[in-house]
């Protein structure tokens, strides 16, 4: 089985957010097209809780594929961010293949650090 790599991430409440990800091959350099690829991502505040508290998608535009740069970005608009009540949690990144194929690219726990300007 494959190693899921980890990262963590720090979400200032109340603002836009992005991070990029970039699907590489296990030498860390050569870049994974990633063409006819659809993407989903989704914050839960516990792993096994029934519904998360954000998800993304490629279809809602909260992830954007950059197929031939292997580039995944995470978009999170500031009125998104701002309506967060769970402030910690878990999320994980999937591609799905034209073929169906599901592929989990990263994992890891999120924070949102929580605004005092409203």
């Amino acid at each position: 089985m494959a190693t899921v790599p980890k990262i963590n991430l720090k979400i200032p409440q109340g603002t836009t957010y992005t991070h990029d990800f970039n699907y590489v091959e296990t030498d860390g350099t050569t870049i994974i097209d990633l063409t006819g690829y659809t993407a989903r991502m989704q914050f839960r505040s516990e792993k096994s809780a029934a519904a998360p508290f954000h998800e993304a998608t490629t279809e809602n535009s909260g992830i954007i594929i950059v197929p031939a740069e292997g580039k995944i970005t995470f978009n999170l608009s500031d009125a998104d961010s701002s309506a967060f009540t769970d402030y910690a949690g878990f999320y994980d990144l999937e591609i799905a293949s034209s073929g169906g194929v599901i592929t989990r690219v990263v994992e890891g726990k999120v924070t949102i650090n929580q605004e005092v300007t409203r």
